[in-house]
């Protein structure tokens, strides 16, 4: 077992399975004290489930960049669905160049994301986003889909409570 919770900074330091480091059981991972995820499963191509992250406690992690980039293997990612995102500020191009159809991030706590650019940037397959509950979104939540956002939106059916986002942007 690999015990994180005296990691702070993973930084990069697990991009495992590009070198054939089996990512099988990682659900009982102590994640409870990290606070920087930073391409933690960059490249992993190859994956093709992290449901077992489903059980992490993401409550304190903050840094979220590129955490999944480039995860194409993997078309389900239902497991983030519930996470804590209570101290996420960044989250760019965390799910940038995967192939999943759609998310639920409405339960997501979004109060203190300050960069969520190209969230899901190089995401083709991508139908479906269910942004309902978001309170606080940031000026770049129009560039979510990175450079491809006005070709990559006439495609994606989002789902937000639009009222809310009117009203936060004009404060």
């Amino acid at each position: 077992n690999i015990y994180m919770s005296v990691v702070v900074n993973s930084d990069r330091a697990i991009e495992l399975n590009k070198y054939g480091f089996p990512i099988d059981d990682i659900s009982n991972w102590n994640m409870s004290k990290v606070t920087d995820i930073f391409a933690i499963f960059r490249n992993c191509s190859n994956v093709t489930s992290f449901s077992s992250l489903e059980k992490w406690d993401t409550s304190k992690i903050s840094k979220l960049s590129y955490a999944f980039q480039n995860c194409s293997g993997c078309s389900d990612f239902k497991f983030v669905e519930n996470w804590k995102m209570n101290s996420a500020e960044i989250v760019l191009g965390m799910f940038a160049s995967c192939t999943f159809q759609s998310i639920d991030l409405s339960k997501w706590d979004t109060s203190k994301i300050n960069n969520i650019r190209s969230l899901f940037e190089g995401n083709s397959n991508l139908t479906t986003v269910n942004f309902t509950n978001w309170k606080n979104p940031t000026k770049e939540q129009e560039t979510l889909f990175g450079k491809q956002t006005s070709q990559q939106n006439a495609q994606t059916s989002t789902t937000t409570n639009e009222e809310d986002l009117a009203n936060e942007q004009n404060n």
